[in-house]
C-alpha cells in the first residue's frame, strides 16, 4: 500500500484494532471510536464454532478474556475498500498462546486471515462483521 493515505474510516477502525490488540479495557478508550449501538458479529470459525453477537455496550469481556489467553497479538491489514458509511478490511491477525486451553499449547502461534466489514454511523464504528479464516491448530 505504497503511498498510501488512510481516510477518516480507516484511522477509525485502526485505532480501534490498536486498543484491541493492546487489551484495552477502559471504555473511554473507545469512546470517539465506537458508536453507543455498536454490534459485533463474529461468523463461525475454528475459535467461535457457533459464531457469536457482541454488543459493545455490554463491556469488553471479549478483550479481557484475549489478555487471559494470549501472551500477544497483532493485525496487519494489506487492503481497505469503501464507500460513503461502509469500510472492508483485508488483513491477518496472528496471536501467540500464553496458556494451555483445551488442544491450545503454551506459547504456540495462531493464525487467521480476516475480512472484516466495518458500519458507521455519526462517524463512529456501529456494525462490524468479522469473517475470521484461521490456518489449521497445530502444535
Amino acid at each position: 500500500m505504497e503511498n498510501y493515505s488512510p481516510s477518516e474510516k480507516v484511522k477509525t477502525y485502526l485505532s480501534f484494532v490498536n486498543n484491541v490488540a493492546n487489551y484495552a479495557t477502559d471504555e473511554n478508550a473507545y469512546k470517539n471510536i465506537l458508536h453507543s449501538e455498536a454490534i459485533f458479529y463474529e461468523y463461525p470459525n475454528l475459535v467461535t464454532k457457533n459464531g457469536q453477537l457482541r454488543i459493545a455496550s455490554k463491556g469488553m469481556k471479549s478483550i479481557e478474556m484475549g489478555k487471559q489467553i494470549l501472551s500477544a497479538q497483532r493485525y496487519e491489514f494489506f487492503d481497505f475498500t469503501e464507500d460513503e458509511n461502509k469500510l472492508v478490511a483485508e488483513g491477518v491477525w496472528t496471536g501467540t498462546m500464553k496458556i494451555d486451553a483445551g488442544s491450545l499449547k503454551q506459547g504456540q502461534q495462531l493464525k487467521a486471515y480476516l475480512c472484516v466489514v466495518i458500519e458507521f454511523k455519526d462517524d463512529k464504528i456501529s456494525r462490524v462483521r468479522n469473517y475470521d479464516c484461521y490456518e489449521p491448530f497445530t502444535a
